[in-house]
């Protein structure tokens, strides 16, 4: 709702939201304190802070405006509350509420910042975000595609452990089903985790079992010729006796696959929810698919203008997702060749305009990175990968490169660098989320960078700033 704005028509109400409370001052121009009470921050204090604030206005002939600080955290509730019953509500950003403050003079209390936020009201009204349900919508949709990504992170960990355990109880696994993690795969690990479990399975068990599990869009005769490779493919394996270790491998497979199910199913439902969601904010799906892919894209360009690529002949970006970055580096070193490296899933849902210009220069590849990178190349680079895992696992990816890199070749992270900066800093605030949802990921300093690369056969060689708040960390062959 917009409320025609003059400074002697007005009732501003500032509203300094806490855990269980909400101090509020309303006043009227210039700074006459008509109402200076603290409400319960329950949806009863709500109404009964709605209430109050209309009568109010109503018996002073004067629109009402409310200003929120920090309205998305304990003022969300509230914030949510005024825009249903129709009120115009303001985001007062805190920065502008410490400054007002300062006017002020005094001591920072709760009054006084409830104060200051219904003057910023008045100083400030056409420049402050307004409270709206698409601005609502906005945050459910970030909030779920924030969800969505830590889902695919934890999925991707676990489809590499499921590779790793695989390779041990099935030489020829990866025959078996075109995509590991399809639902069909995910059935049949989960309930044949090992050669074992087969033994007792006829041929025709097995089709009618992929049959049913693909729900029927693999045919009876191409479950039936699937169930036969399978069975060719094991041959004396079916005869082994389970030993200890394979019980416990077979025991980490079944509950790998078991997982990956639920993860599945867990992101097709944030993925529907979403489709809900992104629309109610004015976009279309592929719309704000297209403004995330924007974003990587922004410090793709950050990337290229602070660091020079110039020397390099084959780069391949590992885990690069559908390739924003590596193009972007493509565009600028027209003599360049570059390798696109993830799993096949994701470099499957590459656009095909994505490397426009690149044509011949350009290579895809699918697999996992804990299991192998890209031959031929003297440099690679990553962006936002090693900060997704524990020193262990990050060891892994880097001695691969180390043992394929020329003498004169490149590892180059992109990644946010913890500083000696006080207060909070973006990689300081990442590094809580990594903590959160990862096992063994975090932010790094530029000690534990030299570190880990070190322990990994490279040499921590410079670290180039960006103008956004990502990094470019330079090693090179010891």
């Amino acid at each position: 709702m917009r409320t025609p704005f003059s400074l002697d028509t007005v009732l501003a109400v500032g509203v300094d939201p806490h855990r269980e409370s909400l101090d509020v001052v309303a006043i009227h121009f210039p700074e006459e304190i008509v109402l200076d009470e603290a409400f319960d921050n329950t949806r009863a204090g709500h109404r009964a802070l709605w209430t109050k604030a209309q009568a109010l206005a109503h018996d002073q002939s004067l629109s009402l405006i409310f200003g929120l600080e920090d309205g998305s955290n304990y003022g969300y509730a509230l914030g949510r509350f005024l825009v249903n019953q129709g009120g115009c509500v303001k985001e007062v950003n805190p920065r502008m509420t410490n400054r007002q403050r300062d006017f002020y003079g005094e001591d920072k209390t709760n009054r006084l910042d409830a104060l200051a936020t219904a003057a910023i009201v008045f100083r400030a009204f056409d420049r402050l975000p307004d409270v709206t349900a698409v601005q609502e919508a906005t945050e459910a949709t970030q909030e779920l595609s924030r969800y969505r990504e830590q889902l695919v992170k934890e999925q991707t960990a676990k489809l590499n452990r499921l590779h790793r355990y695989l390779a041990n109880q099935y030489p020829t696994y990866k025959t078996f089903f075109s995509k590991l993690n399809g639902v069909t795969a995910l059935h049949f690990w989960a309930t044949y985790p090992t050669p074992a479990q087969l033994r007792a399975t006829t041929l025709d068990e097995l089709a009618d079992f992929l049959h049913d599990k693909s729900k029927h869009s693999l045919g009876a005769e191409a479950a039936r010729q699937k169930a036969r490779h399978i069975f060719n493919a094991l041959d004396d394996a079916l005869l082994r006796d389970l030993g200890l270790l394979a019980e416990a491998q077979g025991a980490i497979i079944r509950d790998l696959a078991q997982r990956l199910l639920q993860l599945k199913r867990g992101i097709e439902a944030i993925e529907a929810k979403l489709e809900e969601t992104v629309p109610a904010t004015g976009q279309q799906l592929e719309t704000f698919q297209a403004a995330m892919t924007s974003s990587s894209t922004l410090a793709g360009h950050a990337v290229v203008s602070a660091y020079d690529f110039g020397g390099i002949m084959r780069i391949a970006d590992v885990g690069g997702g559908h390739g924003a970055l590596l193009a972007s580096i493509l565009r600028h070193y027209p003599n360049m060749q570059g390798v696109l490296f993830d799993r096949e899933e994701i470099v499957g849902g590459v656009p095909e305009d994505q490397f426009a210009g690149c044509d011949g220069r350009i290579a895809i590849e699918s697999g996992s990175f804990f299991e192998r990178v890209p031959d031929g190349c003297d440099a690679y680079i990553m962006k936002h990968i090693i900060h997704d895992w524990s020193d262990e696992h990050c060891c892994t990816i880097l001695r691969l490169m180390r043992e394929r890199l020329p003498a004169n070749g490149r590892v180059l992270l992109c990644e946010m660098v913890v500083t000696d900066e006080p207060g909070p800093t973006p990689a300081k605030m990442l590094d809580i989320e990594m903590l959160l949802v990862t096992v063994g990921g975090k932010e790094r300093t530029k000690h534990e960078f030299a570190e880990l690369l070190g322990s990994c056969g490279l040499h921590l060689n410079r670290i180039v700033a960006t103008e956004r708040p990502i990094y470019v960390i330079e090693a090179v062959c010891e």
